[in-house]
């Protein structure tokens, strides 16, 4: 985490708050008009769900969320301590600088990148890259246990969405 010099815990909280905010507003937004105007629904959609339930319980997990962040910065700037710091482990003040950047940029290239996979690839083989790329990057270097893992995951949750649910997945080399 990069070390903002003259950063105080009041402007951390602050960037909480607003950043908080910005997620309930993001969240609301979509629960209020994007998924009802661009996500149809259908009738008869296999185990009762419609197309529209999981965007609307991700968008709700959204601003859950983003409320809880909105009470903690309120209630840190209401309270005596609202000078104080937000440290890491190393006492570090904590702020978003070029690393978290640098993080967040690589983290888009990757999410294109699976996207892009994901429909000219299929589920399993796009998954199944995205998962041993994420185990790898976090520390864990056993090859073996790593691609048994990658390519066994993705394998069962696509028969149990298959054949429990009747979901079909996007299959391997499949041209839109």
């Amino acid at each position: 985490m990069a070390v903002a010099e003259g950063t105080s815990g009041a402007d951390l909280t602050r960037v909480n708050l607003i950043s908080g905010l910005s997620l309930v507003a993001i969240g609301l937004l979509a629960v209020l008009w994007l998924i009802p105007v661009y996500v149809p629904v259908e009738e008869g959609i296999s185990a009762g769900l419609s197309p529209a339930f999981m965007p609307r319980l991700a968008a709700a997990a959204v601003v859950l969320l983003g409320a809880g962040i909105v009470a903690s910065a309120v209630r840190q700037l209401s309270s005596r301590g609202a000078g104080a710091q937000e440290e890491s482990e190393e006492n570090e003040t904590l702020a978003f600088g070029r690393p978290e950047i640098v993080n967040l940029l690589a983290l888009a290239a990757v999410s294109t990148a699976y996207m892009l996979l994901f429909v000219y690839g299929g589920f399993v083989a796009s998954c199944a890259l995205l998962l041993a790329f994420a185990i790898y990057v976090t520390g864990f270097r056993r090859i073996v246990p790593l691609l048994a893992i990658a390519l066994c995951f993705p394998i069962a949750l696509e028969q149990i969405l298959w054949h429990a649910l009747d979901i079909p997945l996007p299959s391997f080399w499949r041209i839109p």
